[in-house]
């Protein structure tokens, strides 16, 4: 007898395992998959989706303008007496109508902050005599002024070397702090009618 009672529990419970309920099974699975189906077209679109850098241009017309640092950089230069480490100072130029660009131009100064040198006289007029009166004798980091607002004047510089292309080579010849210059308004190009007239 004890044999045929513990048959009949194993029948009992193999029973109970097949009554499971399969409607919320059912409706999970359904919920996941039409999260799956919403989601799925939004990752790949914006997946899809790259934002361009901005293109360079290096032609400025000559004037004042509003700048922000982009980059500092060391560049070597062969002299008669050997090699010398130059500063060269990057700056994003703010041209009107061309803000879709990346204006750059650049200014390039010999790496040498004794008292009187041109780059000494620009960090003094971008920091401030108090500034570089506490600075002295101690070590000044570039990277700190990359990002600074500043006034720049462009220059034209025609060389032979350039011969080969249309627009003149573009040089910062002075550097202020903002607001020390009045900048160069962009003249409008004549409309076509005008010119007609």
């Amino acid at each position: 007898m004890r044999s045929s009672r513990g048959g009949r529990r194993s029948r009992s419970k193999s029973v109970a395992i097949l009554d499971i309920q399969m409607t919320p099974l059912i409706d999970v699975a359904l919920t996941l998959l039409i999260i799956f189906m919403v989601t799925t077209p939004i990752i790949t679109h914006s997946a899809l989706k790259v934002q361009l850098p901005k293109d360079h241009n290096y032609r400025i017309e000559e004037g004042k303008y509003q700048a922000r640092i982009h980059k500092i950089f060391k560049t070597p230069r062969q002299t008669g007496s050997g090699c010398m480490d130059n500063l060269r100072f990057m700056f994003e130029i703010k041209v009107p109508d061309k803000e879709k660009f990346l204006n750059l131009a650049k200014a390039e100064f010999p790496l040498n902050l004794e008292h009187g040198s041109d780059l000494r006289n620009i960090l003094t007029r971008l920091l401030g005599k108090e500034v570089m009166a506490e600075l002295s004798g101690q070590e000044i980091d570039f990277e700190t002024l990359v990002g600074r607002e500043v006034d720049v004047e462009i220059e034209h510089i025609v060389t032979s070397k350039r011969e080969q292309y249309e627009y003149p080579f573009v040089q910062v010849r002075d550097i202020q702090l903002p607001g020390q210059l009045v900048k160069t308004e962009v003249k409008p190009e004549p409309t076509k009618e005008a010119a007609l007239k």
